[in-house]
């Protein structure tokens, strides 16, 4: 499985992009779309504020990939709503790392991608 971050507003942790193994960063939508493929898992980090909007731009370039969002509040209004733009699950930004590495992988698992 590969992990495609999308990240343009740097709100990840460090410590967390290096905890994950063959995490490939990608800066502009554009590029995501030549790095998708039926082996991935998108992981997108947004301000709570474009959140939705960045999920709706990734679903109409791809319906199918496994949709982590990212975003720095805890606020259930503003997770709910990237669930409804699309997100298939979300976590906040200063989730342990361990936790968003089963959330990935369940992720994966759900739409039959291969975890290595």
């Amino acid at each position: 499985m590969r992990t495609i971050v999308h990240d343009p507003d740097r709100i990840l942790p460090r410590r967390l992009l290096e905890s994950w193994e063959g995490a490939r960063p990608v800066a502009d939508l554009e590029d995501v779309t030549a790095t998708l493929g039926d082996d991935a898992v998108l992981v997108v980090a947004a301000p709570s504020s474009r959140c939705a909007d960045v999920c709706r731009q990734l679903r109409k370039i791809d319906d199918f990939v496994p949709l982590l969002a990212v975003v720095d509040t805890v606020d259930t209004d503003i997770r709910i709503g990237c669930l409804l733009a699309g997100a298939d699950d979300v976590l906040p930004v200063d989730a342990e790392p361990s936790e968003w590495r089963l959330r990935l992988k369940a992720l994966a698992r759900r739409r039959g991608v291969p975890w290595l």
